[in-house]
């Protein structure tokens, strides 16, 4: 069972080299997308498109590295995405944050991308999320909460 179908968009994850970033663009990939992975260093962005095209059997993540902080790499980075893919259906940012992450909402808005902002779920008293599932547990009863009117 598939929550949710994503073939045929393009996805750009930003800093998607290791962590939560890589998990999302594999499960990104997983439902379907093509996805952009990126980071500073190319090595690794590299590295871990091929996993995912091996693990897929196919085709669907392309390595593209670049510092976000940099106007020049970002406008680099949208503009080798369309030329590769086409246009950017879901931007991540997971890369950065702090100054940077303002400019990443303001820019993809502008391009029309719709964005969504994602918290970190509050870990229970003395400890931290279990595991990713944990997390899209938490992100489902704030999206509840939200429906039935209630402030999560």
């Amino acid at each position: 069972m598939s929550l949710f179908d994503l073939t045929g968009k393009v996805a750009l994850v930003t800093g998607s080299t290791k962590g939560i970033g890589k998990a999302i663009a594999e499960r990104l990939a997983e439902h379907g997308a093509k996805v952009v992975i990126s980071s500073r260093k190319a090595d690794a962005c590299n590295q871990v498109a091929a996993a995912i095209n091996e693990t897929r059997s196919a085709k669907v993540a392309v390595p593209i590295a670049c510092n976000i902080n940099s106007k020049e790499q970002l406008q680099a980075l949208v503009d080798e995405t369309h030329a590769k893919l086409g246009a950017i259906d879901v931007l991540v940012c997971k890369a950065s944050g702090g100054a940077a992450t303002e400019a990443k909402l303001i820019a993809a808005r502008e391009a029309g991308i719709p964005v969504v902002m994602v918290r970190r779920p509050p870990p229970e008293p003395g400890e931290a999320a279990a595991s990713i599932n944990a997390a899209l547990d938490w992100l489902a009863d704030q999206d509840q909460s939200q429906e039935e009117g209630r402030m999560p």
